[in-house]
């Protein structure tokens, strides 16, 4: 009999310690629920206080815009985009319970890559001409990234890039070689026959007879120069902002290929002076001196309408970012694009 009680302990003994074991497993995972609710809490707020003042910062920013816009409409001293980043950052600075960072970005100072395709028989001539910008600007890009081709070649490439991005389009005709090569290539796609979306468009083109590793040069540049994808925008048709633009874009509207390394270092010099650069079509003069031709007022202008705001709240893992692109007038905006990530 004593033998059996001390058996019965013994059984008593090892159930308690199983449901104590079980307690505790019950206990951490109940623990880690806690943990992650309160994780989960936390980022739900801070994303929507987050969503708040980002919101708040872009609606500042976009009066900034207007405000400037005024400016330059009345011939008045008006701030570049660096500046009005810095007025931004300045101001929102005193605000030391949030990190919060606005950068303007003036869209008119990269190429409008919709403007090669003609919207109508009037606006041919113009289309060719943003061609022309357009063909000399990769033939740049190669030859600042160390590519040793012939001049011929780098037309050839040139030629076929534009080509395609014009059966993308859908203005040039999809001929059969091409349409196989779309359906069949590993990763599926079909040309959209509508103008672009987005610059990252281009990288969904087939380039037929053109070298991958020229391709990938002519889009994401390289140690020497920037790609196509940082020098174009599909959400301005123009005109560039010669006040703005980008110094390898203005090699390219220059059709002396001789001199255009001249005449961006003169517009690049000249554009420091605010005097100078409020006076209607100041640029003319240098483009008469350098280039046999002038860029048409369509395609290059002294004033920008387009705008990039990226504004940024906290910092590290719990960083909120929104890319916002907006046309601006003189008392409103146009919401062309907007991001949070």
């Amino acid at each position: 009999m004593i033998r059996n009680k001390k058996n019965n302990e013994g059984a008593v003994l090892i159930i308690v310690l199983l449901i104590l074991a079980g307690l505790s497993v019950i206990a951490t995972q109940l623990s880690k629920y806690v943990f992650y609710d309160h994780a989960l809490s936390s980022m739900s707020k801070m994303t929507i206080r987050g969503k708040l003042l980002i919101d708040s910062a872009e609606n500042i920013a976009t009066k900034l815009l207007i405000y400037n816009t005024k400016l330059m409409e009345e011939k008045k001293e008006f701030y570049t985009v660096e500046e009005l980043t810095t007025m931004y950052n300045a101001v929102t600075s005193i605000f030391e319970s949030e990190d919060v960072s606005v950068e303007f970005f003036d869209e008119n100072s990269l190429f409008p890559l919709n403007a090669i395709v003609p919207f109508s028989d009037s606006g041919r001539g113009l289309a060719l001409e943003a061609q022309e910008i357009l063909s000399r600007l990769i033939q740049y890009i190669l030859r600042k990234n160390g590519y040793k081709g012939s001049e011929r070649s780098s037309e050839f490439i040139a030629e076929e890039m534009i080509n395609a991005m014009l059966v993308w389009t859908g203005y040039n005709e999809l001929e059969k070689e091409e349409k196989n090569a779309y359906l069949t290539d590993s990763v599926k796609r079909f040309p959209t026959q509508k103008l672009f979306n987005n610059p990252q468009e281009l990288t969904l083109i087939h380039w037929k007879n053109i070298d991958e590793q020229i391709v990938k040069t002519v889009l994401y540049g390289g140690t020497q120069s920037k790609g196509l994808l940082d020098l174009v925008s599909v959400w301005t048709g123009g005109p560039m902002n010669i006040n703005t633009l980008d110094p390898l874009i203005i090699e390219a509207l220059c059709t002396e290929k001789e001199k255009s390394s001249s005449l961006a270092k003169q517009i690049l010099i000249a554009r420091k002076n605010k005097g100078k650069i409020r006076e209607e079509q100041w640029f003319r003069e240098i483009f008469e001196e350098n280039s046999s031709f002038v860029p048409s007022i369509q395609l290059v202008s002294d004033a920008s309408k387009v705008y990039r705001i990226i504004t940024k709240i906290g910092n590290g893992t719990n960083q909120i970012n929104m890319v916002s692109i907006c046309i601006v007038f003189t008392s409103y905006v146009r919401w062309c694009y907007r991001y949070t990530m």
